[in-house]
């Protein structure tokens, strides 16, 4: 990577081909900081994002707002940068973020004209909104899929007597057992697409083509996959007394969020796996408590969740390579286990470097195919995106990713 010496082109020399390479710089993890001020807030090398931790001189900002203030776990001000290259187009000159994990705290504020946008919508408010056709909802595309992840490396599949083998069939039939439909009308309720594969349905395959091309399993009829769930379940030993209820004992605790739609999406699944005799607990903890612990590998089941920061199925596959820190399952992290997954990581590494996009994108659904073959992700929809914003509100750009674009927002009197 070279600058020009009048600073104003940077050249980059790509290593390998990289057909996402554009999305990348649009990607905030490639957005330029300052360096003088960077590596003065990291002196001993133990704290790169040292300079974006509180409000200040350290916090330089390039885009179209600077940070004013920050109260931590409370609000944002961003102010308009009079330095933007387009600040002449910017017409709203102040930003108040409301920090809250309280979804039904953040709706009232934006009910009582607090807030004029809101991307976090409670439950139990979707269904008077959209039967009522709310002009203030919004509902964006999203590439991404919400799932349950499975702890490879938990010790419940010893306590349940499951060989490595016979661990996956059980995780498959947990897969069965979902009943998605009702998760998505009842409590998704924006029209999310059922998944049937752990890549977003919509997503590129790198080579001008999408890249889905197979279904894991169906969703067509719950009670066939109910059915087919017992029988797998029975072709691990498993019994079922008259009533169609498990005649041992099944327990294990699901850990979640503490949030409103992701706490209801367990109870269903704890319906649902109720529905055979299977017990299942909830362990709810504050975001980024759950979060420690879910990368720590200190859980059996969890919720799991991932927008796309780019549209290239690799920024999915790459998450589950033995030294990722997204690698929640803990996939080749227990030398004791069977599981050769030096296999996947060196498969990662092909796609990395492949010149053949065809072939790419072929090594990828192999890339798939192995993960959906341990039964550890567990697909339940996937994304969309709905927020609210006032009527007196416009211009603002969402993309694919989830990301929020507010510079050329416009906001006139009601």
């Amino acid at each position: 990577m070279v600058a020009s010496e009048d600073g104003t082109t940077l050249t980059v020399q790509l290593v390998s081909v990289c057909p996402y390479f554009l999305d990348l710089c649009a990607f905030p993890a490639f957005f330029p900081v300052y360096e003088e001020t960077a590596e003065a807030n990291n002196t001993d090398g133990t704290t790169p994002g040292g300079w974006a931790l509180d409000a200040g001189d350290s916090f330089v900002c390039n885009g179209a707002y600077v940070l004013q203030s920050w109260n931590h776990d409370s609000d944002m001000t961003y102010v308009k940068n009079e330095y933007y290259r387009d600040a002449d187009s910017i017409t709203i000159e102040t930003l108040n973020f409301m920090l809250s994990s309280d979804d039904t705290a953040i709706y009232a504020a934006y009910q009582s004209g607090n807030l004029d946008f809101i991307d976090t919508i409670p439950t139990d408010e979707l269904t008077g909104l959209l039967a009522n056709d709310g002009p203030e909802l919004y509902i964006a595309d999203n590439l991404g899929t919400y799932y349950v992840g499975f702890n490879y490396n938990s010790d419940l599949w010893d306590e349940l007597g499951l060989s490595e083998d016979d661990a996956a069939v059980f995780r498959h039939a947990l897969c069965l057992l979902v009943d998605r439909e009702y998760i998505v009308e009842n409590i998704g309720k924006t029209g999310q697409e059922l998944a049937t594969t752990f890549i977003p349905a919509a997503a590129s395959d790198g080579n001008g083509g999408t890249f889905k091309n197979t279904d894991y399993y169906s969703v067509d009829d719950y009670e066939a996959n109910v059915e087919e769930a017992k029988a797998l379940l029975e072709s691990i030993g498993f019994e079922f007394d008259d009533n169609g209820m498990l005649t041992t004992d099944v327990s294990f605790t699901y850990l979640t969020n503490n949030s409103d739609a992701n706490v209801k999406i367990a109870e269903a699944l704890q319906a649902d796996f109720a529905s055979i005799g299977i017990n299942m607990s909830i362990d709810q903890e504050e975001w980024n408590v759950f979060l420690e612990t879910r990368k720590a590998g200190n859980f059996d089941v969890a919720r799991e969740g991932w927008i796309m920061d780019y549209n290239d199925p690799i920024n999915m596959l790459e998450m589950w390579t033995t030294d990722s820190g997204n690698n929640d399952c803990q996939f080749g992290r227990d030398d004791s286990k069977a599981l050769d997954w030096d296999v996947y990581d060196d498969l990662i590494t092909q796609i990395r470097n492949t010149a053949d996009l065809a072939e790419r994108a072929e090594l990828m659904h192999d890339a798939e195919d192995m993960l959906m073959e341990t039964w550890c992700v567990l697909p339940l929809y996937y994304y969309n995106d709905p927020y609210m914003m006032k009527s007196n509100c416009d211009g603002l750009v969402t993309n694919l990713f989830g990301m929020k674009y507010f510079q050329y927002m416009t906001k006139t009197a009601e």
